[in-house]
């Protein structure tokens, strides 16, 4: 009884450490880009990246290279996938999700940006996949802008 009581205790014990979330914390430095479609933009990928992971939510912090110098971002995304409401440096409004993947060992974010003159008209979409790769940070990255036709995927590495 002991024994199988024991078996029984360690399996749920691996379950639940097999079912929690990689955590993503730290402060990611850009290293490395490839074009997987379309253009490769020099500032196509942010060139730092902050994360802080908690148990409900991800902050994302993101300094991209602008024509203006840096851009930086910080949102605050729930992982129960409530979108969260804000704007891009242009001011234009935008809509953003979290989803973790099946296996908790990626998540998706999903930015919606929206036309000023109609703020129900979506113009670009950013889709971008975060997963940890042999101690590296892997941003996969999907651009479409609704306005030119224009869509390009690149994947970027990251290191602490």
């Amino acid at each position: 009884m002991k024994k199988s009581f024991f078996v029984l205790s360690m399996l749920c014990a691996f379950i639940s450490i097999r079912a929690q979330n990689i955590v993503f914390s730290g402060t990611w430095v850009f290293s490395d880009q490839e074009s997987i479609s379309g253009n490769l933009y020099s500032n196509g990928s942010p060139k730092l990246i902050k994360i802080d992971q908690q148990a409900d939510s991800i902050r994302l912090e993101k300094t991209t290279s602008g024509a203006d110098g840096d851009m930086v971002s910080k949102e605050t995304l729930p992982f129960d996938g409530r979108p969260v409401e804000g704007l891009t440096s242009s001011k234009k409004r935008k809509s953003m999700t979290i989803l973790w993947s099946k296996d908790k060992k990626s998540f998706t974010e999903t930015t919606h940006v929206y036309d000023p003159a109609d703020t129900t008209k979506i113009i670009f979409t950013y889709t971008d996949i975060y997963s940890l790769e042999g101690g590296q940070l892997v941003l996969q990255r999907k651009a479409e802008n609704f306005g030119n036709g224009e869509t390009w995927e690149s994947k970027a590495v990251y290191e602490k």
